[in-house]
C-alpha cells in the first residue's frame, strides 16, 4: 500500500543507508572476534566460505551494503511504478549486530583492563555483567 511505501522511504531506509554509511567508513577499526568465539555465535560460515578463518572480517558489513543496495533497487521500481516486490530479495543481515556487541565486548574488556571501566559497563559499571560472558 502506499503507507507502507511512504513508511518504507522516511522511516525504514533512512537508517539502513546511514548504516551502510558507516559501515563502509569503519570496518577496518572493527575489534576481529576470534575463530572459536564465531563459531559460537554463528555456528557454520557464511555461503561460499570454507570456515570461519577464511572469512573476511568485514563479511557482515558486506552483507548489510548488499542489504542496502537491495532496498535501493527496489524504490526505483516503485519510483517507476512497479510495485511488483515489497521488499528486496536479500535476508536482513542480523547476524551484523551480533558481530558489533561482540567487536564492543572485547574493545569495552580491554578498556576495563586498561582503565578500572569502559562504557559497555553502563552507569553503574554493572550493564553487561554476565550478559556476553559464558
Amino acid at each position: 500500500t502506499q503507507r507502507y511505501r511512504e513508511w518504507v522511504r522516511t522511516e525504514l531506509h533512512v537508517p539502513i543507508v546511514r548504516i551502510a554509511e558507516q559501515a563502509y567508513k569503519s570496518v577496518e577499526v572493527l575489534e576481529p572476534i576470534p575463530v572459536p568465539r564465531l563459531k559460537e555465535l554463528f555456528r557454520e560460515p557464511p555461503i561460499g566460505f570454507q570456515d570461519w578463518g577464511f572469512t573476511p572480517r568485514g563479511i557482515f558489513f558486506s552483507m548489510w551494503l548488499s542489504y542496502r543496495r537491495g532496498w535501493d533497487v527496489v524504490l526505483k521500481e516503485w519510483d517507476n511504478g512497479d510495485y511488483s516486490r515489497l521488499r528486496p530479495s536479500n535476508p536482513f543481515p542480523v547476524g551484523m549486530l551480533y558481530y558489533i556487541i561482540e567487536s564492543q565486548t572485547i574493545v569495552g574488556a580491554g578498556k576495563k583492563e586498561m582503565l578500572g571501566f569502559s562504557q559497555m559497563d553502563g552507569a553503574f559499571g554493572k550493564a553487561g555483567v554476565g550478559r556476553y560472558e559464558k
